[in-house]
């Protein structure tokens, strides 16, 4: 799956209209200094696709902005080999929607989005608690916090020679800020 578009309104942090776009084939990064939101834009892209517009859950309230509780609204552009995908939906309003927009210009509303979605993304349904690590399938490691992350066999630490690499999260001494945080390294694995 290759995103190509976020945009995002009265979510988390952001008031206002935030919108992404212009993302390439290859890998796009996005690097801003703290509380910039960059863990918010994720936890966006995560809500969009996996929670149902009609919950609830606790992960859908805290996707509310922390002081004027509105609605928050999500659109997204995906591309698929099958084409062109727009998933948009609207959450904790008295008229909660989802929209799925087909390559084909095929729109599905409600629950069908929904369904249409899952069968697409290939995941379960999230419960009434929202969705968790046993719904998302293949997508689970789709914005993990996990300690350690497995790379590809093929990542190529040293040149010409295919290896196992991990991520670990390593305390290092910030020069700016003089104090410790949290950095992530790559480390061989042999």
């Amino acid at each position: 799956m290759k995103i190509r578009s976020l945009r995002l309104e009265h979510f988390r942090k952001f008031t206002d209209p935030v919108v992404l776009a212009g993302f390439t084939g290859g890998v796009n990064v996005l690097a801003e200094g703290n509380e910039f939101g960059k863990s918010t834009l994720l936890a966006a892209i995560r809500g969009v696709l996996f929670e149902r517009h009609v919950s609830k859950a606790a992960s859908v309230v805290a996707m509310q902005h922390h002081t004027n509780k509105t609605s928050p609204v999500i659109s997204l552009e995906f591309e698929l080999p099958t084409g062109l995908y727009r998933i948009e939906k609207r959450f904790l309003h008295k008229e909660p929607y989802a929209r799925l927009t087909l390559p084909d210009g095929t729109v599905h509303h409600g629950e069908a989005a929904e369904e249409q979605l899952q069968r697409i993304l290939n995941f379960t349904q999230a419960g009434k608690t929202g969705s968790k690590a046993d719904n998302v399938g293949m997508w689970r490691r789709f914005g993990s916090h996990s300690e350690t992350r497995s790379i590809s066999p093929i990542f190529p630490i040293r040149p010409g020679k295919p290896s196992t690499a991990v991520w670990k999260k390593k305390w290092v001494r910030s020069p700016v800020a003089r104090a410790a945080r949290p950095c992530w390294q790559v480390f061989e694995e042999n």
